[in-house]
Order: structure tokens, then sequence, then C-alpha cells
């Protein structure tokens, strides 16, 4: 599997089937995990590079932050363009495992929870300096 600028964050499908990748290329990647070839490359218009990429729990959305401080949305399997939302500072992304949220480490040190129907912001907490790998801690009981 290569990936031309860099792999930026990997997240399996919920079914583990599938593999996805965010790259500084600006693209996301799925993988067939058996045969490990390359499903499709995702884009958007003008797209910067990519920080992370993170798979709804019902497989049907893949989320990236983008360099330009966005969030990229594509639908699955299709790879159609389903929206962005403009966040300024976008950095880390992470679905809900159980209610459509999106989670977002944002570069000001804020954690930011979005509704994934409506796309607006439902919460903003100032975290740490901490991103990425915080956000996939096993309990955060």
């Amino acid at each position: 599997m290569h990936v031309p600028q860099g792999v930026t964050g990997v997240e399996w499908t919920p079914s583990g089937d599938r593999l996805a990748s965010s790259s500084g290329d600006g693209t996301v990647r799925t993988w067939n995990a058996s045969s490990r070839s390359a499903i499709s490359a995702l884009s958007q218009p003008g797209e910067r590079g990519l920080s992370s990429v993170a798979i709804s729990s019902d497989g049907a959305y893949v989320a990236a932050g983008s360099q330009d401080r966005s969030i990229r949305l594509w639908s699955l399997p299709s790879g159609d363009i389903a929206g962005k939302i403009q966040k300024q500072g976008a950095q880390s992304v992470l679905f809900s495992p159980a209610i459509p949220l999106l989670v977002v480490g944002v570069t000001d040190q804020t954690l930011q929870v979005i509704d994934q129907n409506t796309r607006q912001q439902v919460l903003s907490h100032h975290m740490h300096v901490c991103l990425g790998p915080c956000l996939r801690a096993p309990s955060l009981k």
C-alpha cells in the first residue's frame, strides 16, 4: 500500500473489511483489507493535505481533518462528496460509536462536538495540548 505524500491517519470500517487512510496529498484512500488493494481515492476540489481520518460507526461516512482547518465528508461506499464543515483549526476527527456526533480536536486546544445530522456544534470544551492520539483513549469514563 503506497501513499505518495505520507499517511497522516488510518481507520478501520466497523465491519473490518476495509481501511481508510488520510494523506498529505489531500486524499482519503480506501483499501480492501484482504487483498491489500486500493478501492478508491477520495478528494474534494481545492483540497490541501489531510491531518486525520475517521469512519462513522455505521460505515456510511468518512470524515477527514484538512490542513485548511476544515472537516471534509464523503459517503461510503459510493465515495460521493457529502459536505464540508468549516471549523477553524480542525485537526483531529472521531465519530461517536453510539450516537451521530463527530468530535473534533482543534488547534486552539478545544474539543468540539458536532451533530452529524445538522452539522452544528453542540459542545465546545477547552481541553489540553494533546490532540490526535488523545482522542483515541480506550475509555473516556
